[in-house]
């Protein structure tokens, strides 16, 4: 057979497995101690430019380093950026690093979750505060509070940072659709279907394609749907 012809597979020499885990162990090492020095740059606040701090931001909290190595280093450097906001003597560049750092925390929320979780158990918690710490600060855009709203577990402030979005950008068609779907998610459903009509009539939804006004139509009548069946339940 082919599998004969081949014959057998070669054994990997002991020697060489041990020198390929020393050299992956010694590689591992040198990444930590690099997170570690960009975590200890970070903590200059004097003399960090803007640019360098989201560079910094950006590798330690990049998903596949922290697949990698771990976590520890994005969550202190959030622990160092987010409270320096405030201290920033531009306020447009203090809005510029909280939209990156906004949408660093929600990548590594969706696709680095597992390496935060063995970081610290309480990881969903602490990006919470640093969200609603952003819009405290002043730091309040879409970007800032779409992340917050897709980070939150509280539905109630889920639904406020959705509101307030939709009140900073009435025509941006993608919070005013997510915006509906949490109304229905939360069986909301008078309000879900205000709002996806008011999603209809928005500029950028007219010009999508007729598949994107089906889509539209199609939430309208699920949530009529969940109405009319809400409605026949509380008459029972």
């Amino acid at each position: 057979s082919a599998l004969a012809a081949a014959g057998n597979p070669p054994v990997p020499d002991g020697y060489a497995v041990a020198d390929r885990v020393r050299t992956g162990l010694i590689r591992l090492e040198q990444d930590m101690t690099g997170a570690q020095a960009m975590v200890d740059e970070l903590s200059q606040a004097s003399t960090r430019t803007p640019e360098r701090t989201l560079q910094l931001v950006e590798k330690l909290c990049d998903p596949g380093a922290a697949r990698a190595v771990g976590a520890d280093g994005c969550l202190q450097a959030l622990e160092v950026v987010v409270p320096s906001l405030a201290g920033m003597p531009n306020r447009d560049d203090a809005q510029r690093v909280a939209d990156r750092v906004a949408k660093v925390m929600l990548d590594m929320s969706q696709e680095g979750e597992l390496a935060l979780y063995e970081a610290d158990p309480n990881w969903r918690t602490r990006f919470e505060r640093w969200t609603e710490r952003m819009v405290s600060q002043g730091m309040e855009s879409v970007t800032v509070l779409s992340a917050s709203a897709s980070i939150q577990l509280d539905k109630t402030k889920k639904l406020a940072a959705l509101e307030r979005a939709t009140q900073l950008d009435p025509g941006n068609l993608s919070v005013a659709v997510t915006l509906g779907i949490e109304y229905m998610l939360q069986q909301r459903w008078d309000d879900a279907i205000r709002q996806f009509r008011a999603a209809k009539a928005l500029p950028d939804a007219r010009s999508k394609s007729a598949e994107a006004q089906q889509m539209l139509d199609q939430y309208i009548k699920q949530a009529e749907k969940g109405r009319d069946a809400t409605r026949a339940a509380n008459r029972r």
